[in-house]
């Protein structure tokens, strides 16, 4: 009887752990967009192949690769829609998915026409 108890808790503690792991290998689970930590601006963007999302920073005016970063925000730093679209309108870029924005209407906006059916903004 106390063998099965040890197991049951030796399962339990099992579990736990292989949940832990995962959360640290894996990290929180990000979606494209606008997300803004230590006081910097952030967009979360696929590579080309669409395998992976990475970050860029703004940074002087420009967006540029910011390496390791995606690793350090968290879903909790991701703007929300109201300043997502003050700082999109900044940045040039869609406060949904990151999208770098090219019509004048959209940058206004701050959000592009896909995101924009799609969200009803």
């Amino acid at each position: 009887m106390m063998n099965a108890t040890l197991s049951n808790e030796a399962l339990a503690i099992a579990d736990a752990a292989d949940a832990l792991l995962d959360a640290y290998y894996n990290g929180p689970v990000l979606v494209m967009g606008v997300y803004e930590a230590n006081g910097q601006v952030f967009v979360v963007k696929p590579n080309q192949q669409k395998s992976r999302l990475y970050a860029k920073v703004w940074e002087n005016g420009s967006l540029t690769y910011a390496p390791g970063a995606i690793y350090k925000l968290h879903p909790c730093h991701k703007v929300s829609r109201e300043r997502g679209e003050e700082l999109s309108v900044q940045i040039g870029a869609c406060c949904v998915c990151g999208r770098t924005l090219t019509a004048e209407k959209s940058v206004k906006a701050g959000i592009g026409p896909i995101c924009g059916r799609a969200f009803s903004f």
